[in-house]
């Protein structure tokens, strides 16, 4: 019975009439989100979790994450490589710094850790040197990768190539975060270059190539630069459908961009080789 009670009164509620304040009421109710920094974890497991995640995190060695940076850059380094994916040879190096740009800036939130927040902003100041070294090799300003522009020349070109565009996503994602949190101003102004750089590349492209560039992963760049226009509300053209599996967008400060619907090509069946 204490079971069968509870059950009939939400079918009594289900089947009530809906009052017209009510009904007004439920029509203009909204959900807003609040930051992390609003919330403290109190002692137990979660915050052990928490504790432990953080210390992972300064573990990690900031040289080591910027080492294929620098030398795209032409910057000196000597730090120890690191392997997998990220391995100097790989074509999907870099990915991990985004990574780890948006763990910190979220995990200070999340705790007020200085430390992380202090270990961010090294890191996006050392990228802005990166940066600036790019486009004095001869690269379109605002270039921010681990691996040189020409990786963009074969995909626009239909040439074999891993997923810049998937890497280049979580870069900007990276530093939009650090921005968010911390509102630091360089982390935007390299997040502001790298979207101005995507609307170079995009308004060189038919609307047909860039239906053909779906085919390689493009990971969440909608959503990155979505969220540019979020936080700076400039007028980015951001151009998204929801096909199943598919997302067309362009980030072009000028001009418009239709939206075709399209379905995204088949994942290749074998990947570049990630041994380091």
């Amino acid at each position: 019975m204490t079971l069968i009670t509870p059950l009939l009164a939400l079918l009594a509620l289900e089947a009530a009439p809906v009052s017209a304040a009510s009904a007004a009421v439920a029509v203009s109710a909204s959900i807003e989100s609040f930051p992390r920094a609003d919330v403290r974890l109190l002692a137990g497991p979660f915050l052990d979790a928490q504790r432990r995640d953080a210390a992972y995190l300064l573990r990690l060695d900031p040289d080591r994450l910027l080492h294929t940076f620098r030398l795209n850059a032409g910057l000196p380094t000597a730090a120890q490589p690191l392997g997998g994916w990220e391995g100097p040879d790989v074509e999907l190096r870099g990915h991990s710094l985004g990574h780890y740009l948006s763990a910190c800036a979220l995990m200070f939130e999340a705790s007020g850790d200085e430390r992380l927040k202090q270990r961010a902003l090294v890191i996006v100041a050392e990228l802005a040197k990166v940066q600036r070294a790019l486009t004095v090799r001869g690269a379109n300003a605002g270039y921010l990768a681990a691996f040189p522009e020409s990786f963009f020349d074969r995909l626009e070109g239909r040439q074999g190539v891993w997923a810049p565009y998937y890497t280049l996503h979580k870069i900007l994602a990276g530093l939009l975060d650090v921005h968010r949190v911390t509102n630091d101003p360089t982390s935007l102004d390299l997040a502001r270059g790298l979207a101005r750089w995507v609307g170079l590349r995009a308004s060189r492209l038919t609307d047909a190539q860039w239906q053909a560039l779906l085919e390689t992963e493009f990971g969440g760049m909608q959503d990155a630069l979505d969220e540019l226009y979020r936080q700076t509300g400039e007028a980015w053209r951001v151009c998204s459908i929801t096909v199943p599996c598919s997302i067309r967008w362009r980030a072009a400060r000028t001009g418009s961009t239709a939206c075709t619907p399209t379905r995204r090509s088949p994942r290749p069946s074998a990947r570049p080789s990630t041994a380091s």
